[in-house]
């Protein structure tokens, strides 16, 4: 037995030095000390212990002087091993979903297929083109830009006990940012199609505004006698931009009436969002009651005392509640001094078995004779 004991023992020294030595090889050590071949992020490095880093550096090559700290190792191995770039997704907030849910913005791009063709285009192609527009037009002006500024002028409307022009006023609805970056073509179809989110809402209803002084019958009929009396006149190359977009909106037909229809939509759909926000944060609420026994008697106990007082807990649809807790806040019935003594009186007949008789029991009615007692003390 001897002999065979001496043999399985120098075999397996021989075959433990042979891993010995396979595993001082750099291949098989850089696998035995990284647990994963692709590069540590800064995260998954900071949950490493020491030894384990000091390993990693090993497997990289990177050379750790005596006294070499945690945070500088891992420096260094950033700096050999950088992790790949990874762009993060910013996600929408709850609100931005539900709009999205019920604002289609895609009816505004063009119907083209071709991608490449798409980058290749300018930024025209970022709006659906239903009107076209001549920019050589102005060429055929029968008027001179001196006289379309004196006859917009000249008509515009004048408000106020003074009796003050509203010109400087409209013409710095077309100096908002999102006009300044449209062609004259782009802003003819973004407001033909009313497409917000190129004008921006907020301007839309400012130029909704100054159109209807113009459209006001206090301003006798201004609108269409300068319309008439520009007689087509187009923005020149001398026109500043924000001149340019304002001569333009005389020549889309029927601008005001369809500017008008498209506020009424924006409305409707504003108030649509509204109760969206409502019924999501509501439904999540109440979600959260039905499963936390504390909110639940809250809630309860509120139904219970709001029915008790013959009332109604009343809900405003433009409420967006932050969490269960706002919730309970706005809902919640806080009981009177006299409802908590009642409701004592009524827990110790309960204790003796007296409650229901209580309930029962006939109610005390007043004749008309003492009624009239009552009230002739009260009034003394």
């Amino acid at each position: 037995n001897i002999p065979l004991v001496f043999v399985y023992f120098s075999n397996f020294r021989r075959k433990s030095s042979s891993y010995r030595r396979l595993a001082q090889c750099p291949p098989f050590n850089s696998y035995l000390h990284s647990s994963n071949i692709m590069a540590k992020t800064e995260e998954e490095l900071l949950k490493m212990g020491f030894m384990q880093i000091r390993n990693h550096c090993k497997s990289l090559g990177i050379d750790v002087k005596l006294g070499g700290t945690k945070g500088s190792m891992i420096k260094m191995i950033l700096a050999k091993d950088p992790p790949p770039v990874q762009s993060k997704k910013v996600e929408a907030s709850k609100e931005e979903q539900l709009k999205q849910a019920l604002t289609d913005t895609s009816i505004y791009n063009n119907n083209n297929n071709d991608e490449d063709e798409k980058k290749s285009k300018s930024s025209s192609s970022s709006t659906i083109t239903i009107i076209s527009y001549d920019e050589n037009a102005y060429k055929d002006n029968k008027i001179s830009l001196d006289e379309a500024r004196k006859l917009v002028k000249r008509y515009c409307p004048r408000r106020g006990a003074m009796g003050m022009t509203i010109y400087p006023g409209y013409l710095s609805v077309f100096r908002a940012p999102e006009f300044k970056k449209l062609s004259i073509i782009e802003f003819m179809n973004a407001i033909i199609t009313g497409n917000e989110s190129v004008l921006g809402l907020e301007n839309l209803k400012s130029l909704h505004t100054m159109l209807n002084h113009w459209d006001d019958p206090s301003n006798n009929n201004g609108w269409n006698l300068c319309i008439q009396n520009l007689n087509g006149f187009h923005p020149t190359p001398k026109c500043t931009k924000e001149e340019s977009l304002m001569f333009i909106i005389f020549l889309i037909p029927d601008i005001i009436p369809k500017l008008r229809l498209m506020m009424k939509i924006f409305n409707e759909r504003a108030e649509a969002l509204d109760l969206l926000y409502f019924m999501d944060t509501f439904n999540s609420a109440m979600k959260e009651i039905e499963n936390n026994d504390i909110y639940s008697k809250i809630f309860l106990s509120s139904i219970l005392l709001s029915k008790f007082r013959n009332e109604d807990i009343k809900l405003n649809v433009k409420t967006r509640y932050k969490n269960v807790i706002d919730f309970l806040q706005n809902i919640a019935v806080q009981p009177s001094a006299k409802e908590l003594f009642q409701s004592k009186r009524w827990n110790t007949l309960k204790k003796k078995g007296k409650l229901i008789d209580e309930i029962n029991k006939p109610q005390m009615v007043l004749s008309d004779a003492d009624f009239n007692k009552i009230r002739a003390k009260a009034i003394k």
